[in-house]
C-alpha cells in the first residue's frame, strides 16, 4: 500500500509543528520565569546607603561579611559602596550594616527577637532610606554581639527568611556579650 506524497507530508508537517510549538512554550515560560527573578536580582553595587559605621569596628565587621551567604531569599548578594563592613541582597535589598551605632529608641525593657542564639532588636515601620531601602520598613538590630549590626528588611521579604541565614553568621563570627 502506497501513501501519496500529499499525505505523506501531513504526516511528517504535524508531528514537526508539535514539538515546534512545545519547544516555543517552553522557551517563552522559561523567559517569563525569570522576569521575577531578575527584578530582585540586581547585582549592581548598592550606593545610597548613608548610615555611618562605628570607627574601630571593620576587622570585626570584615570578618563577619567573609562569611555572609551569597544569597538570601533568592536575592543575589551586592556590594555596599563606601561600606566595607555591609552587603545587600538584591532588589528591592535587603541590607545589612555592620559597626553601627546604638539603635535610637533602644530600652533595657524592649521586647527582643532570638533568632538563631542572636538576640535583636526590631524596630517595625520605620524609616529605613538611610540604609538603601526607601519607606517604612522593618529594622533589625543585633544587641548581644562584640558590635551592633542593623539588616534592613523590605516590607515585601519575610523578616525571618533575611534574618535566619545572617543569624547563623553572626553567631559563627561574633562574640556574644551582654550589652
Amino acid at each position: 500500500m502506497s501513501v501519496s506524497p500529499a499525505r505523506l507530508a501531513t504526516y511528517i508537517a504535524i508531528p514537526t509543528a508539535l514539538v515546534a510549538a512545545g519547544i516555543t512554550a517552553t522557551i517563552i515560560a522559561n523567559n517569563l520565569s525569570g522576569v521575577g527573578d531578575a527584578s530582585k536580582n540586581n547585582s549592581s553595587t548598592l550606593s545610597d546607603v548613608t548610615v555611618p559605621e562605628v570607627d574601630g569596628t571593620q576587622d570585626i565587621c570584615a570578618n563577619l561579611v567573609d562569611g555572609l551567604p551569597t544569597e538570601i531569599d533568592g536575592r543575589t548578594q551586592r556590594s555596599v559602596k563606601g561600606h566595607p563592613g555591609s552587603m545587600a541582597w538584591g532588589q528591592p535589598p535587603v541590607v545589612l550594616i555592620c559597626g553601627v551605632a546604638k539603635p535610637a529608641g533602644y530600652k533595657a525593657t524592649a521586647q527582643l527577637t532570638v533568632v538563631n542564639d542572636v538576640t535583636w532588636f526590631v524596630k517595625t515601620q520605620t524609616d529605613t532610606s538611610a540604609y538603601g531601602v526607601p519607606g517604612d520598613n522593618t529594622l533589625w538590630t543585633a544587641m548581644d554581639r562584640e558590635v551592633y549590626i542593623s539588616v534592613a528588611v523590605p516590607n515585601e521579604v519575610a523578616g525571618s527568611t533575611a534574618i535566619a541565614p545572617i543569624s547563623t553568621v553572626v553567631k559563627q563570627r561574633l562574640k556574644s556579650i551582654e550589652k
